[in-house]
């Protein structure tokens, strides 16, 4: 027969048996504690987010939708340019992407609304509410000239990849056509024409 341990022996291991138990109920439980911190600063992050997103929807939709109007007479009044260019700039970064997600028919139809926005602004005579009035302003002019570039090849992807099945696709090639044609020819710039015409300046 093996000899009998002592009660102090059997206790002793008792004793740690219990503590190693507890130090790895405390570490798991301390893992748990930062594995919900890190979900809650995730899912906190991804509201917050998702708000912000859905703020800039709303509000991008509240000031382009009223230029999707088949009547152009309907459209809003227009705001200044200084006012309207960051937001054609959110614009912008929102469309590309959402593009990648889901080409939806309300995100077509708020690119419709900023083509028609900057259109209508193109061929106004008045330079403070011109999509043009950025161009003269040196705080912004380089990013305006960013913006048209990439918002360019934009609307020339749209018109390649656009298959024209629905009136809504055929009103989206139109005013990108459109736009086209008033970005690139400035004989169209009212504003610009005014304000050189006062100068006997010939710009174009």
């Amino acid at each position: 027969m093996f000899p009998k341990k002592p009660p102090t022996d059997i206790n002793k291991n008792d004793f740690l048996h219990n503590l190693d138990e507890a130090r790895e109920a405390r570490r798991r439980e301390k893992q748990m504690q930062q594995a919900a911190i890190i979900i809650q600063k995730t899912v906190r992050g991804y509201l917050i987010r998702k708000k912000y997103r859905d703020y800039r929807k709303n509000e991008l939709k509240q000031i382009f939708l009223g230029f999707t109007d088949p009547n152009p007479q309907k459209y809003p009044s227009l705001q200044l340019a200084s006012t309207m260019f960051p937001h054609l700039q959110h614009f912008l970064l929102y469309y590309n992407r959402m593009k990648v997600k889901n080409n939806s028919t309300d995100l077509q139809q708020l690119l419709l609304g900023v083509l028609n926005y900057i259109s209508t602004s193109l061929i106004i005579d008045d330079i403070k509410y011109s999509h043009l009035a950025a161009f003269f302003n040196k705080e912004v002019n380089a990013q305006w000239m960013k913006f048209n570039q990439d918002f360019m090849i934009v609307i020339l992807k749209v018109i390649e990849t656009t298959e024209l099945t629905t009136n809504d696709d055929i009103k989206l090639i139109i005013s990108s056509l459109n736009y086209l044609y008033l970005i690139t020819d400035c004989q169209s710039w009212k504003a610009l024409q005014k304000n050189m015409s006062m100068f006997n300046i010939d710009y174009c």
